[in-house]
């Protein structure tokens, strides 16, 4: 989606929900305005609502990351486990 130009209307609104932010903040998202507002805390020609609401939306990313990882783990916890299961039933 990073390397879109133009991300269709259906993908910001399912963004939006599961992020719970206006599609305007996801669509206005700037990178380089993060960079700055970590390197230069004390600079005030930068909006520091639209950095915070930035800076909410990375913490949710890592947060749906973190729990994608847990779950794919799980999963793959409960695939061994049956399997074995499954084995002993086989040998």
């Amino acid at each position: 989606m990073e390397d879109r130009e133009f991300v269709e209307p259906e993908i910001l609104d399912s963004l939006a929900k599961i992020f719970k932010l206006p599609v305007k903040v996801i669509s206005e998202f700037n990178e380089n305005s993060i960079l700055n507002t970590l390197t230069n805390p004390y600079d005030t020609s930068i909006s520091q609502e639209r950095d915070i609401k930035q800076l909410f939306l990375i913490k949710q990313v890592i947060k749906l990351y973190e729990d994608r990882t847990f779950i794919y783990d799980r999963m793959l916890k409960d695939n061994e486990e049956h399997t074995s299961w499954v084995m002993q039933f086989i040998l």
